[in-house]
């Protein structure tokens, strides 16, 4: 499913419209440029909760968290190129002293952006005190096996959850990922095939087949919204 019709109606089986968002994730009003910071240190790949391992070296200081919108991009390989992939952290206006925020990855649908969850995300992240993290998929789109996208995206999501470690503030004890349309069945994907997230919420997607959990599959909390009138992706299962 694409991304929904402007005017607040969502496309047959597309994400739910909010509120008239443009047809393509377009760019909402940010209320100013984002800081455009370099890529934040990527350490090493975390488990849940977990923090990089020490080895005996010295541990460099951590990185405060920068208030407001950064923008930094993660440098991956694809089809034999070099790709620069953005990646939007979105931290609310004014840190709290001593905070430990929650993390939570938005990944758009098929034909957005991560630019699209800036506005519908603001007054949430402000009032409720968490971090959201909007990637961009390849070609506006995440690979889930088909004809979507060629890029490694859980290697991607993987980078983008390690750039986080030498942030302070950041709780990795409380990682989720939400996802819209096609964005939702690579959230399902990162469930069944990495530990980085503690919960997932999907909405407008269905597991596909040969993506199904397997006896190794860790446990998570899983929220997930159909519609029933839904023709795209029926509520019951299927083709």
């Amino acid at each position: 499913g694409g991304e929904p019709a402007p005017g607040g109606e969502p496309a047959p089986g597309g994400e739910p419209a909010p509120g008239g968002e443009p047809a393509t994730g377009g760019e909402p009003e940010m209320g100013g440029a984002p800081e455009m910071g370099g890529a934040p240190g990527a350490g090493g790949e975390l488990g849940m909760g977990g923090t990089p391992p020490m080895g005996g070296e010295p541990v460099e200081p951590m990185t405060a968290l920068p208030s407001g919108l950064t923008e930094y991009t993660i440098a991956q390989e694809i089809d034999g190129e070099r790709v620069e992939r953005t990646v939007l952290l979105h931290v609310p206006d004014q840190l709290g002293e001593g905070a430990n925020y929650p993390i939570v990855f938005a990944l758009h649908g098929a034909g957005g952006q991560g630019r699209s969850f800036v506005g519908r995300m603001r007054n949430q992240i402000n009032q409720r005190g968490f971090v959201g993290v909007y990637p961009d998929g390849h070609n506006r789109a995440w690979n889930l096996g088909g004809a979507e996208s060629s890029a490694d995206d859980v290697a991607f999501l993987s980078q983008v959850v390690a750039s986080l470690a030498d942030y302070r503030n950041l709780n990795h004890d409380r990682r989720f990922i939400l996802g819209l349309s096609n964005g939702a069945g690579m959230a399902h994907e990162m469930a069944v095939e990495t530990r980085l997230f503690k919960g997932i919420a999907t909405v407008v997607t269905q597991l596909s087949r040969g993506n199904e959990p397997r006896a190794e599959t860790p446990t998570t909390a899983v929220l997930q919204l159909l519609g029933m009138d839904d023709g795209l992706i029926p509520y019951e299962g299927g083709l």
